[in-house]
């Protein structure tokens, strides 16, 4: 259950869908186990440095930064 919390944050800073993420294999069932304990905002800006396309990063980085702060502390 905390695991699928976490997905749907990773997911709602990525501007995409848990299901997405997990069929486009951008996150799996390792990552579910090993990360759900980090920031949201982390695993996100991971994601997006790693695997999105540049004309993504720079409209989802703004809602990053808006929503980074928005959900500090909660877990």
């Amino acid at each position: 259950r905390l695991q699928w919390l976490w997905l749907e944050r990773v997911a709602h800073l990525l501007q995409s869908t848990p299901e997405h993420l997990l069929q486009s294999g951008l996150i799996d069932d390792v990552d579910l186990l090993e990360q759900w304990r980090t920031e949201p905002r982390h695993a996100a800006a991971l994601i997006r440095s790693c695997w999105m396309p540049d004309h993504y990063q720079a409209s989802a980085a703004t809602s990053t930064a808006s929503l980074g702060t928005a959900g500090a502390g909660k877990q």
